[in-house]
């Protein structure tokens, strides 16, 4: 005899499994190419008169040519952006790479407007401030422009570039704003066909062709400099048969010692160092270490997996470490003290 409880839970059971089963999986898609025919121009009647004589004639048309095509439905990824240094000094020079993708199902245009401002703190001259269309070298101004044909699925790079004035203090800042619109017109706004819809056939077309991004560049701030330095010790049977102390030879020790500081203007966070080692020698295990206590982790050659400090594959080394990675904690202040991290390798 089946409780009610039971029969409860199996009734909720059935209902959870229809609701997986008639799940519907939404997919994206730019769909068909605009312009393509919806309208075949190959429809034939055949019919006879009383007297059964056959006759044929071609359906007419009765739809416009505009409606006989498939219509352009607009969208656009959003910014990849990319640059070098957000954090360069005063009297240099750079720029800032903003990439999207056409995702419409026809060729389209833009129009990109962009907004600075700069908070120059007493420098006497201004910033320069230029955007471009890298693709076709084109100086963009700063209303805008339109261009013509960016093909479906193509990708297009604007480029900010800017020059920061010699006498900009540290902490200076530009406000950098990139409004890109794509479209057929994209001085006429956003139309219905720029927005994201779900099709009856369960699949999203289009999406949004207005897009904005905002940088921020800020002179000087935080800037770690390091420098690396080597110590040898050959093997001692080596150097009582007269090899120098130094040489660097097979079963030699070599020591490193990274020191680093942070030469800038801001605080720095985060701090990460990765020594590489090369494939002549093998780390020393267990002689990892650093001044300021940091977090140690041993990276295998194809840097896809941790190796376990203090295993070894012969003697005293473990060749199967590719990099040291060091994390330092906390913070590390503008003109700080400098800290330093070290390890051994024994050559092979």
């Amino acid at each position: 005899m089946v409780s009610k409880h039971w029969k409860k839970v199996f009734s909720m059971l059935v209902i959870a499994i229809a609701m997986v089963l008639g799940t519907v999986t939404v997919a994206f898609a730019k769909g068909t190419t605009a312009g393509s025919d919806i309208l075949s121009t190959n429809t034939v009647v055949t019919f006879e008169n009383t007297a059964a004589f056959s006759m044929t004639t071609n359906a007419t048309n009765a739809l416009s040519a505009l409606s006989n095509k498939v219509l352009s439905v607009f969208g656009a990824s959003n910014y990849t952006v990319e640059y070098s240094n957000m954090s360069p000094s005063a009297g240099t020079s750079n720029y800032i790479s903003f990439i999207f993708t056409n995702w419409a199902n026809s060729n389209a245009q833009y129009r990109s407007l962009f907004w600075t401002n700069w908070a120059a703190l007493g420098a006497s001259s201004a910033w320069e401030c230029i955007l471009s269309n890298f693709t076709g070298n084109n100086e963009i101004a700063a209303a805008g422009t339109t261009s013509a044909n960016i093909a479906p699925d193509a990708e297009l790079e604007l480029r900010l570039h800017y020059g920061i004035p010699a006498d900009a203090p540290d902490g200076a800042q530009l406000t950098f704003m990139l409004t890109n619109i794509l479209g057929e017109n994209p001085y006429g706004g956003q139309a219905p066909r720029t927005f994201k819809y779900l099709g009856t056939n369960g699949i999203f077309y289009g999406g949004s062709n207005w897009f904005t991004n905002t940088v921020v560049i800020t002179v000087g701030g935080p800037k770690i400099i390091v420098s690396k330095a080597v110590t040898v010790s050959a093997p001692a049977a080596y150097v009582t048969t007269g090899g120098a102390a130094t040489d660097v030879v097979p079963g030699s020790v070599i020591t490193y010692t990274l020191t680093y500081t942070n030469a800038g203007s801001g605080t720095a966070q985060n701090v990460v160092l990765r020594d590489y080692l090369p494939s002549a020698v093998a780390y020393f295990t267990n002689t990892a270490a650093g001044s300021a206590t940091p977090t140690i982790v041993l990276r295998n050659l194809a840097d896809s997996a941790n190796v376990t400090e203090g295993t070894v594959t012969a003697g005293n080394v473990n060749d199967t470490v590719g990099h040291i990675r060091f994390t330092i904690p906390g913070t590390i202040a503008a003109n700080a003290a400098v800290g330093t991290v070290t390890y051994k390798v024994v050559v092979k």
